[in-house]
């Protein structure tokens, strides 16, 4: 059993393509079963997406993926979002540490440094928000959305 979706999709394309009768239309099913859970799986990351890009709420509360959004990223093949969001955050600590340090040495103008940390804060900002409007892997979900429906119409 493939662990991806699409490669789930292809073996029983393949299967179907050469069969007729019951067995291709048993295949059209499955692959329209396969379709549901694409975008059933494409809304839920979305959602916990949404979570993810709130950061820490007021409370101290971190919203963080779940399991089950790791495993629906793995099987439909979607790069985790906020990966971009720890890689600048990591960078952000490491320069405000390094920049403290520098403010703490005997000789250095803090005026200066205090001018260069505000201004470094700024251009990592800058990119946190370039990060967060460019290219993303899942569609953002509306949260008034609700999830997609099962069909009902045998299709």
């Amino acid at each position: 059993m493939p662990r991806v979706l699409s490669a789930l999709v292809r073996q029983i394309d393949q299967v179907t393509t050469q069969q007729s009768g019951d067995i291709r239309q048993i295949g059209q099913q499955l692959l329209s079963a396969c379709d549901e859970f694409r975008e059933w799986g494409l809304f839920f990351i979305a959602e916990e997406h949404n979570l993810v890009k709130m950061g820490t709420t007021k409370d101290g509360w971190t919203h963080r993926y779940s399991d089950t959004t790791h495993l629906l990223m793995e099987q439909l093949e979607v790069t985790p979002q906020d990966q971009q969001f720890q890689t600048v955050a990591k960078m952000q600590e490491e320069m405000s540490r390094s920049v403290m340090q520098m403010m703490e040495s005997k000789g250095s103008d803090q005026s200066e440094m205090m001018k260069m940390f505000l201004a470094s804060q700024e251009r990592i900002a800058q990119a946190m928000e370039r990060l967060a409007s460019n290219g993303q892997a899942a569609p953002a979900a509306d949260s008034k959305q609700s999830p997609p429906k099962p069909r009902t119409d045998g299709k």
